[in-house]
Parts: structure tokens; sequence; C-alpha cells
């Protein structure tokens, strides 16, 4: 559900319908750029602008079932089109055995992991399963828990925690 921020509603308010670019300039520009703040530079408009205006044309959308906004449909297909385009060059780039494009598949589509994120990821566990340890802890100490109780209670509210010793 869309709604309407209060930055965006203040700025409607003041600045009423300042932005509102022809369907044709809107379409070109969404076709071309796949990334909003590259959209509202071709505008000549800063990205809040950008986004105060799709924050009204979804919530225009929403308050009147009738109203369909063209400018909306028009993003929508474009950024598909655009997101298409990319990951056509991508696969192509895969096809000609790419080597930096075939690392960012495994890494994104596969879950590739290397060794210095690997290592990063288990000081981390580590990390938490110690300050899970001190909250324990303080909980049996705080409460007069033995480990039976302590355990009955983490097995209820921490699934799987104890299964890790």
């Amino acid at each position: 559900m869309a709604r309407l921020s209060q930055y965006s509603k203040n700025r409607i308010v003041r600045r009423r319908d300042a932005f509102y670019p022809a369907i044709d300039e809107w379409r070109d520009a969404c076709e071309v750029c796949p990334f909003d703040t590259q959209i509202a530079k071709i505008f000549g408009i800063t990205k809040e602008t950008f986004y105060c205006f799709i924050d009204k044309e979804r919530y225009k959308e929403e308050q009147d079932k009738k109203y369909k906004s063209e400018h909306l449909d028009v993003y929508k297909s474009a950024r598909n089109k655009a997101r298409k385009r990319i990951s056509e060059a991508y696969f192509s780039n895969v096809d000609k055995h790419d080597t930096a494009s075939v690392i960012f598949g495994m890494k994104t589509f596969n879950g590739l992991i290397e060794s210095k994120d690997l290592e990063l990821i288990k000081i981390k566990r580590e990390q938490m399963m110690l300050k899970n340890n001190e909250f324990l802890l303080e909980l049996a100490t705080k409460f007069n828990l033995n480990e039976k109780q302590l355990k009955l209670f983490t097995k209820q509210y921490y699934k799987d925690v104890f299964d890790n010793e």
C-alpha cells in the first residue's frame, strides 16, 4: 500500500504541480536510464522531487481506484526493460566466458562465498554465541534458574541454542 510521506505532502502543498513531465519525455528518460537519480538529472530535478512525484502518483492511484497513472505504468515497464537489457548484457558476457561476469554470477546467484567472507561469518557466529551465552547467564542469575529450567526456556524461545554446543 503506497503512502504519501509527510515530506512529500509538504512538498506537494508548497510546490503543487511544479514537476509534471510530458509523457513522451518521461518515457524516453525512463527507458534510457536504469537508475532513478539519472532520470532526475535528465529533468534537472533533485531525487527528492522525483520521489515526491512518484509518491504523489501512487497516492492518487490508491485514493481513486478509477485513476490509472500513465507515468507510473511507463516507469514500471521502462524499469523492467532496463533490467532485461542489463541481464541480457550480463548473460552475453557470461557466454563469452568473461571471468568477472562469471565470478559475479557465482557470488550473486549461486551463493559462492570467498574464504575471507567465510572467516568473517565464523567470527560473527562466535561473537553471537558469546553474547547469547552472556544473556543466558544474566537471565539465569536474575531469575534464579537452574540449568534444566534454562534449557527449557531456551528451547521454548530460542530454538536450537544448545544444539551447537
